[in-house]
């Protein structure tokens, strides 16, 4: 793979841009346990990276674009934001965590489909309508199904 990198940073000229987890580390402070990782395939990856990740092309094409590291739910793996208008960041205030027994709620997927179509913004401004408006949907029930329980005791 790296050196398809090298290959493709040389011969292409065209805009491209290289994201991703590549489940590679680039120092050894990096690593706990486990045998310990060659170091010179660790200066590989740093050197495919510095030159690899986006060609000048890229760079000329979106000159304030970014990746950004965007909040995670289950897994330990980033979901990366290839934000091409970095005036534009996202800035996540609070981490946001999907919630599995969402999807076991009938309204969920109506409420979801109503929330991403309620915003025509840019893809970042839309996730964070999605955020605002799930977390509220699961206020909204979470209050409702308390007042449900609360009347049943009764």
């Amino acid at each position: 793979m790296w050196n398809l990198l090298r290959r493709l940073s040389c011969d292409c000229n065209c805009p491209w841009l290289v994201a991703g987890d590549f489940n590679e580390i680039m120092y050894s402070f990096e690593k706990s346990g486990g045998l310990p990782r060659d170091s010179k395939r660790m200066e590989v990856f740093r050197d495919t990276l510095k030159s690899g990740v986006a060609n000048v092309e890229w760079l000329t094409l979106f000159p304030t674009g970014i990746v950004q590291h965007l909040p995670y739910s289950s897994s330990d793996h980033y979901p990366l934001l290839a934000n091409t208008d970095s005036n534009r960041s996202y800035s996540g205030d609070q981490r946001f965590h999907f919630e599995a027994w969402w999807t076991l709620e009938d309204s969920f997927e109506g409420a979801l489909k109503d929330i991403w179509e309620s915003s025509s913004e840019l893809l970042v401004d839309k996730l964070k309508t999605v955020l605002i408006g799930l977390k509220k949907w699961a206020k909204e029930l979470k209050c409702n199904k308390g007042e449900q329980k609360r009347r049943l005791t009764k």
